[in-house]
């Protein structure tokens, strides 16, 4: 069964609307969510008094999840196409590819016992987000490209 370029991009705007509610969920919850998802040194500042820049930073990394999310929807018609959609959403799976390759090593030291089940997953959800970004768009593209784009 093939899967149109329309539904992998759904599917990839999900991914990343899941990552911002993930990043607005740990900026509430605090330093234990913090640590649990990677971040000591931010859970660290936080508790010395200094929870400005690390709240700052996971809600602009929100914000950024959420425009790829929108970005996603717009490469599937789904909402008005956003400027340089295409290079975007490439870059867009190129970056989460890149973030996923981390899987390779983390799976070697997860059997060392070095890094925690949690983190291989993390790599493996980067991984398949940009495999859905990624031929999502190459779908779109042989399909049609802009015009489908501009249907929504």
């Amino acid at each position: 069964m093939k899967v149109s370029g329309r539904a992998l991009l759904l599917v990839a705007a999900g991914c990343s609307f899941m990552v911002t509610a993930l990043h607005l969920a740990i900026a509430i919850f605090g330093p234990p969510w913090y640590r649990y998802f990677g971040a000591p040194s931010l859970a660290d500042k936080i508790e010395r008094g200094s929870a400005l820049q690390p709240t700052i930073l996971t809600l602009a990394l929100a914000a950024l999840f959420a425009a790829w999310a929108c970005y996603g929807l717009a490469g599937a018609g789904a909402i008005r196409r956003l400027p340089l959609l295409r290079t975007a959403l490439f870059s867009i799976a190129a970056i989460y590819l890149l973030r996923g390759l981390q899987v390779v090593p983390e799976v070697l030291a997860l059997t060392r016992g070095d890094v925690p089940a949690r983190l291989v997953a993390f790599s493996a959800f980067s991984a398949f987000a940009g495999v859905v970004y990624l031929l999502g768009v190459l779908r779109i593209g042989r399909s049609g490209g802009a015009r489908e784009v501009h249907a929504a």
